[in-house]
């Protein structure tokens, strides 16, 4: 029997399987990269960033990540290769505003509660001109009650839409446990997102990738059902902000200013340079959070 589990460190097991299935290499992370876009020497915010496979490989293309978590042992992984701190997503409330120069997220937006909250966190720090990139599973896919639907007389298949136009939940095995997705329309966000003052790119739909299509003979009937939505806004160069622009160069900022407000000289740990980010609510904080991610 599953059981409904809200700690995401009880996930770890099921996350690092979904992302060693072979269409996540195949489909997911090429995707991403399509509609991302030029990185080399802007700083991003990997938002649910995982073990860091995906920062690993924005930073092969010359970016400067920092991943955002909740789950304690894939921060860990992830922190061998980059700077990542711990946070309940959507809320960003540590984040400077207009920190960074942009943002993402893969196949994670359909876990946070407020949608709206994410967009506007987002809009929040990435500074005016920045990116915002998503990869979500289309929310044709994930609409309540929604499937495929064979006809016994020719083979033929058909997807039935479930509650596509509200906002639903559907529930996932995860190992002993169950994940839980959340079903927006896509019109939802994107008015969302341009109400945060997002402005909308480029958008790309995708169905199910040869490869998979290869293995399985029951998604090769998927051809016209999109499976992956990514989309890439640009932040609207609004006026004002509650605090003036910042730069973030992760080890020229002043120590006093961000997370490395302790004397530290072990530095060489991905996590010790995260700087100019985080404003004061880690004060008095740091140590214990430097040494949990570290896992010492």
């Amino acid at each position: 029997m599953t059981q409904q589990i809200g700690d995401w460190n009880e996930l770890t097991e099921w996350w690092t399987a979904e992302a060693q299935e072979p269409a996540y290499g195949e489909e997911v992370i090429p995707l991403f990269f399509e509609v991302l876009g030029e990185v080399g020497g802007r700083t991003l915010l990997d938002l649910g960033c995982g073990d860091g496979r995906i920062s690993g490989l924005a930073a092969d293309r010359g970016a400067k990540v920092i991943g955002v978590d909740l789950n304690l042992d894939l921060a860990r992984r992830a922190s061998r290769g980059h700077p990542v701190f711990l946070n309940r997503l959507p809320g960003l409330a540590c984040v400077r505003d207009r920190a960074v120069d942009g943002a993402y997220a893969v196949l994670t937006l359909e876990h946070f509660e407020d949608s709206p909250r994410f967009f506007a966190e987002t809009a929040r720090v990435v500074r005016p001109g920045g990116p915002l990139a998503l990869v979500i599973n289309h929310p044709v896919y994930t609409a309540p009650e929604s499937g495929p639907v064979l006809d016994p007389t020719d083979g033929e298949l058909f997807w039935r839409f479930g509650d596509y136009l509200n906002t639903g939940r559907t529930r996932d095995p995860a190992g002993g446990h169950t994940v839980e997705f959340i079903h927006r329309p896509i019109g939802a966000l994107l008015t969302e997102a341009a109400s945060a003052g997002w402005l909308l790119e480029e958008v790309r739909e995708q169905g199910v990738g040869a490869r998979s299509a290869a293995r399985d003979p029951i998604l090769a009937k998927h051809g016209g059902i999109p499976h992956l939505m990514a989309l890439r806004w640009r932040r609207g160069h609004t006026a004002g902000g509650r605090c003036s622009i910042r730069g973030l160069e992760a080890e020229a900022a002043p120590a006093e200013e961000g997370l490395l407000k302790q004397n530290r000289t072990a530095a060489e740990h991905p996590v010790d340079r995260i700087s100019g980010i985080l404003d004061g609510a880690f004060e008095g904080e740091v140590d214990e959070y430097i040494e949990e991610i570290r896992g010492r």
